[in-house]
C-alpha cells in the first residue's frame, strides 16, 4: 500500500506472492507470466534449475493494470 508506482507494486506482488528471489525477479520477462494458468516460469533458479511458481489471485489485477499502462505508453 505504501508503494504508489504501479511497476514497483507489481514486481513486489509477484515476488512476495510467488516466493521469488531477487535474482529470479530481475531475469523475469513478460512472456514468463501466464495469467490463464496462474503460473510464473522461472529460468535458472537455484542450482540453475527451471521451475514454476504461482501467480497469486491478488497479483493478477495489479499485473493487468501494469500491462495496460505499458500498452498506452507504446501506442504513442
Amino acid at each position: 500500500q505504501v508503494t504508489t508506482n504501479i511497476k514497483h507494486k507489481c514486481l513486489l506482488a509477484i515476488m512476495y506472492g510467488g516466493g521469488l528471489r531477487v535474482g529470479e525477479l530481475v531475469r523475469l520477462r513478460l512472456e514468463d507470466i501466464d495469467i490463464e494458468s496462474k503460473t510464473v516460469f522461472i529460468y535458472q533458479s537455484k542450482n540453475n534449475k527451471d521451475r514454476f511458481s504461482i501467480l497469486g489471485a491478488k497479483t493478477i489485477p495489479i499485473y493487468l493494470k501494469y500491462l495496460e499502462g505499458l500498452r498506452r505508453r507504446k501506442s504513442f
